[in-house]
């Protein structure tokens, strides 16, 4: 009955920050035809875009294992709690582009 309060208590405080989409890409390794698995990517990224609300920012992440952390409701673990660094923020997706290239 504890948990329940907690989890209770837990969903009171969520708030939303951002609405928008997110966008996932790979770089392939070079002399890959084509991607059959996770050994044929050479980068994975994910791009944050919020719906604007003065100026567009697209937030572009590097993910360093190339896969997302196991989605579980307890902790991560060690290994799994930084996955991904800032790769750059863009005001214009031209300049995103390029940079994914």
């Amino acid at each position: 009955m504890a948990s329940r309060n907690t989890t209770a208590t837990n969903q009171e405080q969520t708030q939303m920050l951002e609405y928008g989409d997110i966008y996932f890409f790979y770089r392939p390794k070079v002399g890959s035809e084509q991607v059959k698995s996770i050994n044929d990517v050479r980068r994975f990224f994910m791009v944050m875009a919020p719906q604007p609300q003065q100026k567009q920012l697209y937030r572009l992440f590097v993910i360093g294992k190339k896969s997302l952390p196991e989605i579980r409701k307890s902790e991560a673990r060690a290994s799994e709690r930084y996955w991904a660094r800032v790769g750059g923020i863009f005001q214009d997706a031209n300049e995103l582009t390029k940079e994914l290239r």
